[in-house]
């Protein structure tokens, strides 16, 4: 089987040439054009996408049009009846609630108001992570048995192989008589990547009816995963929010989860303010009407057909989902546990490293912060497994601490020339949430500041001797450079590690 390794990146090959050159060397045979099926592990034919002709069984979706959706999460039944009717009457459709402190008589609520809609029977209902009873004749809702999806595995960090597998083993052992209405799966900031990850699910899907010789109509929702969702800098969640639901119209997606930006801060902080929270609703609305209606985007039946990446990404992933379950299905549940959570161990783990080296960038969160911005908040324990929460955590920390450090760069040399390396080193402390000040004066700073000394590499050796270390609180050497009494910052580290000590170091003074 495929390491799961080779599947985190986030490139990969288009070039049409080399993979007809692969099929037809698999397959020995002289014409690709012809063969719009293959045989896969003798397990009956799975279909393939083409660019060259299309394939017998399509990928249809089964609604003309996008409604607008709205995602809700904490529940205040003194506002929710203003909410759900100012949400309606802008034009959702489509309502999400999340689990978390819903109540059966919030339900109840819930319901008296959508069916006092003149329109009502437009409504469509999902329940993520909750069971409710006594629905109403007058709304379609979708909750498990008829509402399909693994929550806890975009949620643990697991790749997209993983989810498709377990969802098409829940699908499978479901059986002709219990098939699910809808399918969820879950989109993150991986705008390529979601397309094909949903097309390869209506593969799967339609792979799984044709074995069974089932006709059924079973729906595709794309859910928000939230794994690239940040607190800080809260406003690019906006723009996270509408690649996800751009992504998922244009992979034919038949219902769209949108979430406000401050949806993060409902389902992971203690305590907040809610002043956020009325433009977090009117944008998450819009961003389905925008991207639905103004671009067109819910028009277009299936907008990524013909693009030989997105077909051989999507095949990629349906197949080697297919594989993974053949391993999987036989097994019983302990053993199914252990090889998931081992595959998603390894996928987690590797992304986190790449986080915390830099090599993937979380806007605001590893790179680029906004120093000034203060949150004043406590995190939930973890229930989405979010790589900038670690990062967050740290700065939390730092704004509990009274007495704030400060950070000085001293400066040796042309200014012009160590720019590049005074960007990086203010860069890496405002991480924290720290003040970064500048200076040539070579005493300007006391025990209770954290000092780096910014030079050529060459320079180093002479000027480290000249400084006392320990007067200060902490000091560094800008640059791979290695000296007594100094720790080093320099670009490939493990940034997390090294400002985790700072902080620790913080936290341990009296």
């Amino acid at each position: 089987m495929k390491d799961f390794k080779d599947l985190t990146q986030t490139e990969y090959s288009s070039n049409i040439k080399n993979w007809e050159s692969a099929l037809k060397a698999e397959l020995k045979i002289e014409d690709a054009e012809a063969k719009l099926k293959k045989k896969y592990e003798e397990i009956g034919s799975f279909p393939v996408l083409s660019t060259v002709s299309k394939i017998s069984a399509s990928l249809p979706t089964y609604t003309n049009w996008k409604k607008a959706s709205q995602t809700y999460v904490l529940f205040d039944d003194s506002k929710i009846q203003n909410l759900l009717k100012d949400d309606f009457e802008n034009g959702v459709r489509v309502f999400f609630f999340h689990g978390e402190n819903f109540k059966s008589n919030t339900w109840d609520l819930i319901q008296e108001v959508l069916t006092s809609f003149e329109k009502f029977q437009e409504i469509e209902i999902f329940m993520l992570g909750i069971e409710v009873r006594h629905v109403s004749s007058k709304l379609k809702v979708y909750q498990a048995p008829n509402l399909l999806m693994i929550p806890n595995i975009p949620q643990g960090g697991g790749h997209v192989v993983h989810e498709l597998a377990m969802l098409l083993i829940q699908f499978i052992e479901r059986g002709e008589g219990g098939l699910p209405d809808v399918v969820g799966v879950h989109v993150d900031s991986h705008f390529f990547k979601n397309i094909a990850k949903i097309r390869a699910l209506r593969l799967l899907i339609l792979k799984v009816l044709q074995e069974l010789n089932v006709s059924k109509k079973v729906s595709i929702v794309a859910l928000n995963s939230y794994s690239d969702w940040t607190l800080f800098e809260r406003y690019s969640n906006i723009l996270r929010n509408s690649l996800q639901v751009s992504s998922s119209l244009i992979s034919g997606a038949d219902y769209i989860q949108s979430s406000g930006y401050q949806t993060i801060f409902h389902l992971e902080v203690e305590d907040f303010s809610t002043e956020h929270d009325e433009n977090s609703f009117r944008i998450a609305r819009n961003s389905s009407h925008v991207l639905a209606l103004e671009s067109m985007l819910g028009i277009v039946e299936d907008a990524a057909f013909g693009s030989f990446h997105l077909d051989t990404l999507a095949q990629t992933y349906a197949e080697e989902a297919w594989k993974l379950m053949q391993v999987i299905l036989p097994l019983n549940q302990a053993e199914r546990e252990k090889i998931m959570s081992d595959g998603i161990l390894q996928v987690q783990n590797e992304r986190i490293i790449s986080i915390k080296k830099r090599k993937k960038i979380i806007s605001g969160i590893n790179d680029f912060p906004d120093s000034k911005e203060k949150l004043n908040v406590k995190l939930k324990k973890g229930q989405w497994n979010r790589p900038a929460r670690i990062f967050e955590d740290l700065r939390l920390q730092v704004e509990d601490i009274p007495a704030k450090i400060k950070v000085k760069i001293l400066i040796f040399g042309q200014i012009s020339e160590l720019n590049s390396r005074i960007s990086f080193v203010r860069n890496y402390f405002e991480l924290l949430g720290l003040e970064v000040m500048e200076t040539t004066n070579l005493n300007d700073f006391t025990s209770q500041d954290i000092i780096i000394l910014c030079a050529k590499d060459d320079d180093y050796n002479s000027i480290a001797t000249t400084i006392d270390p320990t007067k200060a609180f902490q000091a560094y050497i800008a640059g791979k450079v290695m000296h007594s009494g100094y720790s080093s910052l320099y670009m490939g580290q493990d940034v997390f590690a090294e400002l985790n000590k700072l902080v620790q170091k913080f936290l341990e003074r009296p």
